[in-house]
């Protein structure tokens, strides 16, 4: 019996950031993300997967406990190099100022109307409770945060993109 083997693979990037909730940079990297790959909007899927048609999906996400990024997605195993290229330049358009003012406005109303959902939300309360008892942070409230959101710039995502190092590729697929 010869195994056979299937073009899809599922592709991962880990990126340090070491932002975490208690830095001034988190709510940049919050919208990074978002601007990235953290929505059905974004950089990776107008530029890899609706320019190129090189992806089956990818996005981004952000986890602010520990301080990383990781882009998932799933690609045709011979596209490697390409899409890890294409990732690359996405993020490093962002590091030299090639912003989409457009797509960044998109994603602030995208995460300002989620935040005004998660408002009740029991996540959204275990979060604060995380952030109060295991941070020793104190919390702010929502109309607080949508105001960080509405005041991120483009050099405020330029320099959350600059935290950005490429630490993990991990590949999964072919065979």
């Amino acid at each position: 019996h010869v195994p056979y083997k299937l073009p899809q693979s599922v592709l991962i990037l880990g990126y340090r950031t070491n932002i975490r909730v208690d830095s001034k940079q988190y709510f940049s990297m919050c919208v990074l993300n978002k601007y990235l790959g953290g929505g059905y909007e974004s950089s990776f899927i107008r530029e890899i997967r609706e320019k190129h048609n090189l992806v089956y999906t990818i996005s981004s996400e952000y986890d602010w406990y520990k301080g990383i990024m990781v882009v998932n997605s799933g690609i045709n195993f011979d596209d490697y190099n390409t899409v890890v290229s294409l990732i690359e330049q996405c993020i490093n358009d962002v590091k030299n100022g090639k912003v989409d003012i457009e797509l960044l406005e998109a994603v602030k109303t995208q995460m300002i109307s989620e935040q005004m959902e998660a408002e009740d939300n029991l996540i959204n309360l275990i979060e604060i409770v995380n952030l109060k008892y295991f941070f020793k942070k104190q919390t702010i409230n929502n109309k607080k945060k949508i105001d960080k959101i509405k005041s991120i710039l483009v050099d405020d995502l330029i320099k959350a993109a600059q935290y950005l190092i490429l630490d993990t590729i991990v590949i999964v697929g072919k065979e």
